[in-house]
């Protein structure tokens, strides 16, 4: 299922990785992988942010602002809207899966299979045996998962060990989604757990 409409960071963070694809396409030699892997990913960016315009309930105007700011550099429409931060991820010994989300008030709202089913203050994360759990009690326990592809977690590690090369601006939309990285390429608790455990990673 489609998930509700974008934010202004999610298509900010579509602009950015399809302006690196295209840099990358532009350099690179003709008739070579480097070119055509740098055009494939500019294809799968390009439909996700064209179903992603098309799923916000705006005006044309708006979204035609929106595919000037993706296609051709124009600036990005002015649209504050509050983004809802993915601070957990986790799944059950039963394979129920529990997403803690930041809310706008400050606290977290928490749920299940997609269900809302508690309002915490803060997370009350645990780390046993090099594994991060939540626990909403003694029998329901989540381990945390990472739905971020492999790729995407190789390629943040890499430039947490060595930064010069840049953040991994083509991976900048899946590990945003994971809750891994913000608009600013900066690491996330979420993203700093993700690198401190790499065993625990799985799409």
């Amino acid at each position: 299922m489609e998930k509700a409409g974008p934010t202004r960071e999610e298509l900010l963070l579509y602009v950015d990785a399809y302006h690196h694809e295209r840099e990358t396409h532009r350099r690179a030699a003709h008739q070579t992988h480097a070119r055509a892997a740098a055009a494939s990913r500019m294809r799968d960016i390009d439909a996700t942010f064209e179903r992603r315009v098309r799923a916000w309930t705006i005006d044309e105007r708006l979204r035609q602002a929106w595919r000037n700011a993706f296609h051709h550099a124009a600036p990005p429409p002015l649209l504050p809207a509050p983004v809802p931060k993915l601070l957990f991820r986790g799944r059950s010994v039963a394979g129920a899966e529990l997403t803690a989300m930041a809310s706008a008030r400050g606290d977290v709202d928490v749920f299940i299979d997609g269900n809302h089913v508690r309002r915490m203050p803060s997370l009350g994360l645990r780390t046993e045996r090099g594994r991060t759990e939540l626990a909403l009690g003694p029998d329901l326990v989540f381990e945390e998962r990472f739905a971020a592809s492999h790729e995407a977690l190789d390629a943040l590690r890499r430039w947490v060990a060595d930064p010069s090369g840049g953040p991994p601006i083509a991976y900048a939309v899946d590990l945003a989604a994971d809750g891994l990285l913000d608009r600013h390429y900066e690491l996330t608790a979420r993203g700093r757990r993700a690198v401190a455990a790499p065993a625990m990673a799985e799409a």
